[in-house]
């Protein structure tokens, strides 16, 4: 009887584990981090959308990134003559215009903040929209294209293994090794494959948006930290240049803030100097930004007598 038992919990164990193993398999991460979705519910349900009409806008904001998003605005920056007539945030605080509605948050806008959005978790934000009347929309046109604009803070890690062998010896295929969060900004931080001690040898660092590539994206100066162990030294000679400067601890870029997009890399010359077997030297680019969405809806007017 107990054989029996054993034998039946043994084969619930593998059905339960062979479960979460399928559902960890689905929990994916995406560059695109905060995913902002929009339903108009009188579209999904083919409603006619008339002049003067409240029609229903539902946002879906979805984090699908490992860590939290920090400090969420959504608003409508270009309403097309669109009235805002009901604003359900959810879980986050509605903000109006000019008020401290939302504690020590800036409200200069009508629209939804949130402190955070954990990851993969999703927000629900409920609009009520007002359709402008019909001498209104001979203005604005019968296809309103409202703007929809979402703001995040986020940060994010990249990190270059560089082999560097000790002076004289030999790997059969030593190669560098970069890794980095997922986000909208990505940091490419490129060298040689590895590096010999003693030897000079140059750093790139390239910083993109890859779900944006002509995004106007800012990445201020101090919020760029570049750390190089210590002993990989600069070498700021007549064959070489630097394009950071040593910080706190630290380096930081050279030129100022670092504005997407941005048409060449950062460059620096450097010297690395071991006395131990092959060490993979990690070269870390730690940075933060604020990252902007812009989103046209569109909604087709008809005239009320068809």
């Amino acid at each position: 009887m107990n054989i029996k038992i054993l034998i039946i919990f043994s084969l619930l164990s593998i059905v339960f584990l062979s479960g979460c193993i399928e559902k960890n398999e689905e929990v994916g991460y995406s560059d695109e981090a905060l995913k902002l979705e929009t339903e108009i519910s009188e579209k999904t349900e083919g409603i006619r959308i008339l002049p003067g009409q409240t029609v229903r806008m539902i946002v879906y904001l979805t984090n699908q990134v490992e860590n939290p998003v920090k400090d969420v605005d959504f608003y409508i920056s270009n309403p097309y003559g669109i009235m805002i007539s009901r604003v359900d945030c959810g879980f986050g605080c509605v903000c109006e215009r000019g008020s401290n509605s939302c504690g020590n948050v800036s409200c200069d806008y009508n629209g939804c903040h949130f402190d955070e959005i954990q990851s993969l978790d999703q927000y629900e934000i409920d609009f009520s929209l007002k359709i402008p009347s019909e001498e209104e929309i001979s203005y604005f046109g019968w296809e309103l294209k409202p703007e929809l604009t979402l703001e995040y803070n986020y940060s994010g890690v990249s990190i270059l293994y560089l082999p560097i062998l000790k002076y004289g010896e030999k790997m059969e295929k030593p190669a560098s090794e970069l890794t980095q969060t997922k986000g909208p900004i990505h940091v490419d931080i490129q060298s040689d494959k590895w590096i010999s001690s003693g030897s000079i040898f140059p750093l790139y660092v390239s910083v993109k948006d890859v779900i944006n590539s002509q995004s106007r994206i800012k990445i201020e100066k101090n919020n760029f930290h570049l750390s190089i162990p210590d002993y990989i030294e600069l070498n700021e000679t007549e064959i070489g240049r630097c394009d950071f400067s040593k910080g706190d601890g630290y380096y930081i870029p050279k030129k100022g803030d670092i504005m997407l997009p941005l048409k060449n890399p950062l460059v620096c010359t450097l010297k690395a100097n071991v006395t131990i077997p092959m060490v993979k030297a990690p070269i870390q680019a730690e940075y933060s930004y604020r990252y902007r969405v812009v989103k046209t809806e569109d909604i087709k007017v008809e005239h009320a007598i068809a």
